[in-house]
């Protein structure tokens, strides 16, 4: 959604994943202070409205609140997806990223415990909190909390379902909550496909740069730089493949374990979630 709201020409999306606000999310990097942050913002011309996108900001207890704090009149877009698939596809993200280390989706959920007392934690984990993979898929607090700080009126919520199956009137309802033109149609190709690695021994020295690289960076390189070429050299070593079906015992005990927040969250936003109990 991010990509196909930056081609509105009345929109200016910066690149994903900022991380500014969140101050609850530690990141094993420095965050962006507020100049670096607005340096991603330069680039904007003429066009109405301007938009970040980072999924820490809805788990984060937090952002909300600095959000709205940074810019009372901001409008809020966050896209739910069953959470089953969500915490297994983030699993997959996180071996791609060198974040997770458990090849095994079951044998990471197990570690959790462990995890929560710095316990069985991969070297080159930049996001210790996101391997706490049940409470991220834990939406419904989440949720509620930016209902609270800005309001029902200001929050848009979208089904990944209804996204995956209804991609251009999805984007349409999108494009009128921002107030913009929805007579735009952007390029709708699919965006983010399942990764995996060429060379987890260049991976392993992306996520663990050794400190007289990383000085000698900061030297020259201002941060946003430094964050661009980062991910542009983590995608270079990126291939593109089928994520193996999650067994079905392992789908039902999820769902079992997520039903009570499913419920909550179904009353909260006022939408049929029936279809993520099955």
């Amino acid at each position: 959604m991010s990509d196909y709201l930056d081609q509105h020409p009345e929109i200016f999306m910066s690149v994903k994943e900022l991380h500014h606000f969140g101050e609850d999310i530690k990141f094993q990097f420095p965050k962006l202070d507020r100049a670096s942050y607005l340096d991603y913002f330069k680039r904007a011309g003429n066009e109405s409205r301007i938009g970040e996108a980072a999924v820490w900001y809805l788990y984060s207890a937090t952002a909300a609140r600095e959000i709205k704090e940074f810019c009372p009149a901001a409008d809020i877009i966050i896209m739910l997806r069953n959470p089953v698939d969500m915490v297994y596809s983030l699993h997959s993200e996180f071996l791609f990223t060198g974040d997770e280390d458990i090849e095994d989706f079951q044998g990471a959920l197990n570690a959790e415990a462990d995890r929560r007392n710095n316990r069985r934690m991969p070297d080159s984990c930049h996001n210790p909190q996101g391997l706490q993979y049940r409470s991220v898929g834990r939406y419904a607090q989440q949720v509620e909390r930016y209902l609270k700080v800005f309001g029902r009126k200001h929050v848009h919520i979208i089904l990944y379902d209804d996204f995956r199956d209804r991609t251009a009137e999805v984007y349409r309802d999108t494009a009128r909550f921002l107030g913009v033109s929805i007579s735009f149609v952007p390029s709708l190709e699919v965006k983010n496909p399942n990764k995996s690695v060429y060379s987890k021994r260049f991976q392993h020295f992306m996520t663990n740069t050794p400190d007289v690289l990383r000085v000698i960076a900061r030297a020259f390189l201002p941060q946003a730089m430094r964050m661009k070429l980062r991910r542009k050299l983590t995608y270079l070593n990126a291939r593109y493949v089928n994520r193996q079906t999650l067994p079905e015992r392992e789908r039902q005990t999820l769902i079992t374990e997520f039903t009570p927040d499913i419920k909550q969250l179904e009353q909260l936003i006022r939408r049929d979630l029936s279809a993520w109990l099955k």
